[in-house]
């Protein structure tokens, strides 16, 4: 029982140890040199270290070196076997504002490890609010809007069925 015990802390505490001492923000710049080759930029944004994770303020996201948005605070958090990444004050740019009928105020993305081939996703906004998911290999996104509000210029991307709200859609 004590060398089981003996196992179990020093596992805890070299897991608590990679959490505190990851770099972090060389983490970020992978990422960056990944979005990089699919054309998608984040630039002038101010890097943060927070304990098992990264703030990140005010980056600029371009697409393929147009400016497509601008997001107040994003934060990158990981447990090693989840990491989230959650965000709020997305504001796109004014030639896009015409074209989105409705902005998330604030999203969370999450992967998980026994789920590998998907995203979870939770916005909120003016729509209200909408819970679900990403499937990676079949590149298929489908939201349900468990909390509508102003969904009238939404409606026309959106299915009812069984009395719920459903957006669906393949890349």
């Amino acid at each position: 029982m004590q060398m089981v015990r003996r196992l179990f802390v020093i596992i805890l505490a070299l897991w608590a140890g990679i959490l505190l001492f990851a770099p972090w923000k060389e983490l970020y710049y992978q990422t960056e040199r990944i979005l990089e080759k699919r054309q998608v930029i984040l630039a002038d944004e101010e890097l943060r270290e927070i304990p098992a994770g990264l703030r990140i303020l005010h980056p600029r996201i371009l697409w393929n070196g147009f400016p497509v948005a601008q997001l107040k605070e994003a934060k990158f958090r990981t447990l090693l076997f989840a990491s989230e990444l959650s965000g709020n004050g997305l504001i796109p740019e004014k030639t896009l504002q015409r074209l989105l009928p409705a902005v998330p105020e604030r999203f969370v993305i999450r992967y998980e490890l026994w789920r590998p081939k998907r995203l979870s996703l939770l916005l909120n906004g003016p729509f209200g609010r909408a819970e679900g998911e990403y499937d990676l290999r079949e590149k298929r996104l489908r939201l349900r809007l468990t909390d509508p509000k102003e969904i009238r210029e939404l409606k026309p991307h959106l299915k009812k069925i069984d009395g719920v709200w459903i957006y669906e859609r393949q890349f």
